[in-house]
């Protein structure tokens, strides 16, 4: 049977990047929460890919139909199970409040589990399920963090799947089971999420019902006990994840900072909790310390001067004060009523501003004491109270508020600089000196590189500050060359092109090597930054890389890849005569590909040295682009609360765009190749699915003057005749040409070979006469040589007979 629709969404609903390292996954926000936070689905839904022990559970992870099909929405027994027959139950005053069937002992236990689960699941609050986060384990291959953290994954899929395998003999395995759920909710998500505030609501919510059967004798006191997992672990601060950008989504720094500032402020409402989603292993995060320490995405550190220390500390006041309702006051202000759905408030106010612009100004260090900044928040509270009703919850929050700001100004401004010093000691410093030249933050440097001199980082500073010791340093964005980076052999780069990565570290200024330029690629190809001295190195930037997938995501707004001081500042260029056409070019590493590589390997690893540089060598591969995974979801309804304004107005909830994904290999492997062969297909033959029907185009996308175009009925019903005409003339001037090549081929053999006749003439003829010429010379040169061998002759009989006369005399 086919699996519950709401199973199938609630999948998008269960997964986000736990956040412990800065990763390249999608948040999904769920609406309502108040902080603007995005949540991650703790005791997500239904079986999972993450390697349990149960196939049946294994493929729920997949997001394929469960085993127990309508059983699993309906909470029906096995279609093979024995008709009801008769049974005894046993209540309070029977023993342990258990059921018996002569056939099936526990088969009235298993209904009560149903019951208890379905009771759970439809739970609502607010006319929303809150169950349905905790329907479905999030899949391994999206949301691998999860599964690291979470030893034992469960969700009420799991508890459907036990209950069709009848698993369960007593109700405390069940209690264990639901108990379970809820407590991987809590270990991996932010204590104010809401994922985390449902789990601890529907734990109430069984708490509740437990007791009420309790108290109806279906069950015993013994088997309500909930298990004792212990305390929860440490909870850790980490960075917003980045969104994954596989679909085009881009990683918009300035709103994570937002968010982090906003983390920040609401710290104290938890009671001085640290925010940040738990992690249950320590050990584990300990022995992994060194390869986090390279893909670890940092932040640029927070080194505030004393007035941007005042002006943060107010900001961070203002979140604090709360109304009668327990809700914080300063929501009603964060960002400004939609202009298309409240004309009438930009009509009255003349100088609109909210606190999201407040903050923008405040992170761009456009407030140059708290005087202005007050200036701003004042007004905002002004435009507040001339829009509402004296009496509204908005007005009296403004005023109220106005009155908190000032008191915030009055004692920030009461401080000595001193008391804003870094508690590490750090000074910041708007500029260093350094070989004769000047840094300032936003400018692009080359660092030494202790992997390979001759290749230094290409990074931009984002900070600079001064230590207790004296010492200078700042804190800059690597950007990676494309062969420090793992990629497919495919890739193609543009020379001297650069990827953006989430590695801010901290340098001293002694590292600095030389100055550089990095430009986005929309204007690399226009022009050049004029007045930059023309022997430095100009990079270009297109892409972000995130080295905990090795994937890269294509840069939409370059500015948030700025730090704040410069994002709104430009550098002018000289324009080129005419854009210049920039190709990309082939990896430079192409070499690395092993000659048996295949789709099915695991990704290569970069190659590290030195642990405060990137890496000496990446590595290519030839894996397969990945598919898009996920269902379709409906559009949601938007929440989103209007500030300043009190009237109701309908949001207008535009349609989702249309997605393709595809069904898994084993599955699509299935589809007769008759029914594949009538839908579009991708390059490896899997069926697409679409979530809209194909346009109803005019002419099927013919233009208009060529729509009524076409062939004559002679043509059409001779044109087999037209082909195979053609195809005989073709053929048959092939084999001409062939004939052709064949003879040539002859002719040009039968040359070759006379000539070789003709040239092993000639030489054998000048080797004789060569040879002739050598015998000729050595007799001319016996007869030269026989007087002198004559005159030796008898010059040694001479030599003879005067040795023997002197023996004679002897």
């Amino acid at each position: 049977m086919a699996p519950r629709a709401r199973d199938e969404i609630m999948v998008h609903d269960s997964i986000e990047a736990k956040g412990d390292e800065d990763v390249d996954m999608e948040d999904v926000t769920v609406d309502g929460n108040a902080d603007g936070q995005n949540e991650t689905v703790g005791a997500p839904a239904g079986a999972d890919a993450n390697g349990e022990a149960d196939a049946e559970v294994e493929a729920d992870a997949d997001g394929e139909p469960d085993t127990d099909g309508a059983a699993d929405a309906e909470g029906q027994v096995e279609d093979d199970e024995p008709a009801d027959t008769t049974t005894v139950r046993r209540g309070r005053g029977g023993g342990r409040g258990r059921w018996r069937s002569f056939d099936d002992p526990h088969k009235e236990l298993r209904q009560l589990i149903d019951d208890t689960q379905k009771y759970l699941c439809a739970y609502k609050e607010d006319d929303e399920q809150i169950c349905d986060p905790f329907q479905r384990i999030p899949r391994k291959n999206i949301m691998p963090e999860y599964h690291e953290v979470i030893t034992n994954p469960i969700a009420f899929s799991t508890v459907r799947q036990k209950l069709v395998r009848k698993d369960y003999t007593a109700f405390s395995q069940f209690v264990h089971d639901v108990a379970q759920i809820f407590r991987n909710a809590q270990v991996f998500n932010r204590p104010n999420s809401l994922i985390f505030k449902y789990s601890v609501r529907l734990l109430d919510v069984f708490k509740e019902k437990l007791q009420e059967l309790i108290e109806n004798g279906s069950i015993q006191a013994q088997d309500a006990e909930l298990p004792d997992f212990g305390e929860l672990p440490p909870v850790e601060d980490s960075p917003s994840p980045d969104p994954d950008d596989d679909e085009g989504d881009e990683d918009d720094e300035e709103e994570e900072e937002e968010e982090d500032d906003d983390e920040d402020d609401d710290s104290d409402d938890e009671g001085g909790r640290r925010r940040g989603r738990r992690r249950g292993r320590a050990s584990k995060k300990d022995a992994e310390d060194d390869d986090d320490y390279h893909k670890k995405r940092g932040r640029p550190p927070k080194v505030f001067t004393p007035t941007e220390a005042r002006i943060h500390a107010i900001l961070k006041g203002l979140r604090k004060p709360k109304n009668d309702d327990g809700n914080l006051r300063i929501l009603h202000f964060e960002r400004l009523p939609d202009k298309q759905l409240n004309k009438e408030y930009y009509q009255t106010i003349a100088n609109p501003i909210a606190l999201d612009q407040i903050k923008r100004n405040a992170k761009r260090k456009k407030y140059r004491n708290a005087d202005e900044l007050l200036a701003d928040i004042d007004l905002m509270f002004e435009n507040a109270m001339q829009y509402n009703e004296e009496g509204s919850d908005i007005y009296d929050d403004a005023v109220e508020l106005q009155k908190v700001a000032r008191q915030l100004v009055d004692l920030e401004k009461g401080k000595s600089d001193e008391a804003f010093r870094d508690e590490e000691g750090k000074l910041p410093l708007s500029e260093v000196q350094q070989n004769g030249e000047t840094w300032k933050v936003g400018d692009w440097v080359h660092i030494r590189n202790m992997n390979d001199l001759q290749k230094p980082i290409v990074a931009q500073i984002y900070r600079l500050w001064q230590d207790e010791a004296g010492k200078k340093w700042i804190n800059a964005c690597w950007y990676y060359r494309p062969e420090q980076t793992v990629h497919r052999v495919s890739k193609r780069f543009y020379k001297n092109e650069v990827m953006k990565t989430g590695q801010y570290r901290d340098h001293l200024v002694e590292d600095i090597v030389d100055r550089c330029f990095v430009m986005f690629h929309t204007r690399y190809h226009k022009g050049r930054p004029r007045g930059f001295p023309p022997d430095k190195e100009i990079y270009v930037c297109e892409a972000r890389y995130n080295e905990e997938r090795y994937t890269f995501n294509r840069i939409k707004t370059w500015t948030s890849c700025l730090p704040d001081e410069v994002r709104e500042r430009d550098y002018e260029m000289t324009m080129f005569d005419v854009p210049r056409k920039i190709k990309k070019e082939p990896t430079p590493i192409a070499h690395l590909l092993a000659p048996d590589a295949r789709e099915t390997d695991p990704l290569p690893k970069p190659n590290w040295g030195a642990k405060d540089a990137p890496p000496i060598i990446g590595g290519v591969h030839i894996r397969p682009r990945e598919a898009n995974p996920r269902m379709p979801m409906a559009p949601t309804a938007s929440n989103t609360a209007i500030p300043h304004a009190n009237a109701n107005a309908n949001m207008y909830n535009p349609p989702r765009p249309v997605e393709v994904y595809h069904l898994r290999d084993d599955i699509d492997a299935a589809i007769p190749a008759e029914v594949r062969e009538q839908y579009q297909t991708d390059d490896k033959g899997h069926v697409l699915f679409f979530t809209a029907p194909p346009l109803n185009r005019p002419h099927h996308g013919v233009a208009e003057e060529h729509a009524t175009l076409g062939h004559s009925v002679r043509y059409l019903s001779e044109i087999h005749k037209h082909r195979a005409e053609r195809e005989r003339k073709r053929k048959e001037r092939d084999e001409a040409l062939e004939r052709e090549r064949a003879e040539t081929a002859g002719r040009e053999k039968e040359m070759r070979e006379q000539q070789e006749r003709e040239m092993g003439a000639v030489a054998g003829q000048m080797l004789g006469d060569y040879f002739l010429g050598l015998q000729r010379g050595n007799e001319r040169m016996e007869k030269e040589l026989e007087p002198v061998r004559a005159d030796k002759a008898a010059w040694e009989a001479e030599k003879g007979a005067m040795r023997k006369l002197q023996q004679l005399q002897q």
